[in-house]
């Protein structure tokens, strides 16, 4: 015991070192600074005033005995430690009589010396976590060798063909980009795909200069590895699920590309069909040549007059128009009244029909596009419920298989629609004239210049009147 005065608790708030004011006969601690704070593990000094100490734990009875005998004015030097304080290792702490807030006597624990380092690893303790770690992580020299791998890492490499860490840091092009790289940066990270004892994954590295020495042989590194396999899958995942959200706004005009190409297609098979047909009849062998000509005059379609119209509808048409999102009609019109040649799926469930061949027979559509006379236009037709619909339509040639026909594709509108769509042609049909000035004749307020202008009436003068000529009269 020495004699000392002990310090107040204002100048230990500021203090690096643990220290705090103890209760003996509640085994409590009334105060606390910083540091004792972060010394046992708290957040604040209510949470330090909470903790409860055993008063069996050999430290507690050594400031019990100290408490007892410690007369005020002096300290002494004690070792301590505590169950709940972050550090298990004693250190060493200086003891003063100091009054409670009730007038009881307490001791007030100051740490002495350097151990002030508030939870400080000893290297043991270090090594020990960082074993047990379960990131795989490993220190290596830049020669090459291996100082130190914890278990994660031997676990990941453990069993992996090819020899492990030792020959991943030994491969010279992991050598180059890592270890040579971090040498010069201090630090490098970037992802490779490895054999593990898993197989092989894809791990994020990350190599880090611990102590750098001017060659690189004596420089020691970090290695750490994250295996990124799954995530890697599931941004992947993610990305070909949002895909076709993020074309929604290019869906029409890619339907509009598709819808030409496929046309085009169908015309330029449907063309060359046609001419491979026209070589072969213009040169039919003799033992055929009679058959054709039997075919020609005895056909039931050539003596009614139907031509090719009734003959089934090729493939490549009807497959490639059943595909098309917008309803498609084939049409001509040279018996004046029209007849739909094909119709796809769509056109066929616009008007309630079972097929085309319905839609041509029951329906007016034929004739009303014929009525058309191969221009654009719009129509007002029942289907087969007598529903009013309405239709903008837009008219093109077709090859088929006597000549060209009609196409015409077919926009169902609104009756809002059609509203606006009439007034717009009444305003186009109806356009203001214009008078020589450039401006409307109807807007021109401009009145007409008098002949001759009248002498205005002298002062005290009346103007007279008609009545007053009669009067006199």
């Amino acid at each position: 015991m020495t004699k000392t005065c002990a310090p107040s608790l204002d100048d230990l708030l500021a203090l690096q070192n643990p220290a705090w004011l103890w209760d003996g006969d509640r085994s409590r601690i009334v105060w606390a600074n910083r540091a004792a704070v972060d010394w046992f593990g708290c957040q604040s000094m209510f949470e330090v005033l909470d903790v409860v100490f055993s008063p069996d734990e050999p430290s507690v009875r050594e400031l019990d005995r100290i408490a007892a005998r410690l007369p005020r004015g002096e300290k002494v030097v004690t070792a301590l430690s505590f169950s709940s304080a972050i550090s298990r290792r004693a250190a060493n702490f200086a003891c003063h009589v100091h009054s409670l807030a009730d007038g009881r006597t307490g001791l007030l624990v100051v740490m002495e010396g350097d151990e002030a380092v508030t939870g400080a690893l000893d290297p043991q303790t270090g090594m020990a976590a960082l074993m047990h770690l379960p990131s795989p992580l490993a220190v290596i020299y830049g020669s090459g060798a291996v100082m130190f791998e914890n278990a994660a890492l031997s676990k990941l490499f453990g069993e992996a063909p090819g020899g492990g860490l030792s020959a991943l840091v030994n491969d010279d092009g992991f050598f180059d980009r890592f270890v040579t790289g971090a040498f010069k940066a201090g630090l490098v990270s970037g992802i490779e795909t490895l054999e593990t004892s898993l197989g092989e994954r894809a791990l994020q590295i990350v190599v880090q200069v611990l102590e750098q020495k001017s060659r690189i042989a004596g420089t020691t590194f970090l290695l750490t590895f994250e295996d990124i396999t799954e995530r890697r899958a599931l941004e992947k995942s993610l990305l070909t699920v949002r895909q076709p959200a993020s074309t929604r706004e290019d869906a029409r005009p890619q339907a509009a590309d598709d819808k030409a190409a496929a046309l085009s297609d169908i015309k330029q098979k449907i063309e060359e069909h046609t001419d491979r047909a026209a070589k072969k009849q213009a040169r039919p062998d003799e033992a055929g040549a009679d058959r054709v000509a039997e075919i020609k005059d005895d056909s039931p379609a050539q003596k009614a007059g139907e031509g090719d119209d009734d003959i089934d509808v090729p493939e490549i048409v009807s497959g490639t128009l059943n595909r098309l999102p917008q309803p498609i009609v084939v049409f001509n019109d040279s018996n004046g009244s029209g007849k739909i040649l094909f119709a796809n799926n769509v056109a066929v469930e616009l008007f309630g029909a079972r097929d085309w061949r319905e839609l041509d027979e029951k329906t007016t559509l034929a004739s009303a596009l014929a009525a058309l006379e191969g221009e654009d236009g719009s129509l007002s037709l029942f289907d087969l419920k007598d529903n009013v619909i309405l239709l903008d339509v837009i008219v093109s040639t077709f090859p088929w298989k006597g000549g060209a026909v009609f196409q015409a594709t077919l926009t169902p509108t609104t009756p809002e629609e059609e509203a606006d769509r009439l007034l717009d042609d009444t305003l186009k049909k109806k356009p203001q004239e214009k008078d020589a000035e450039g401006r409307s004749a109807a807007l021109n307020t401009e009145r007409p210049a008098q002949v001759a202008a009248s002498p205005a009436p002298e002062a005290g003068d009346s103007a007279e009147t008609p009545e007053d000529d009669e009067a006199r009269a």
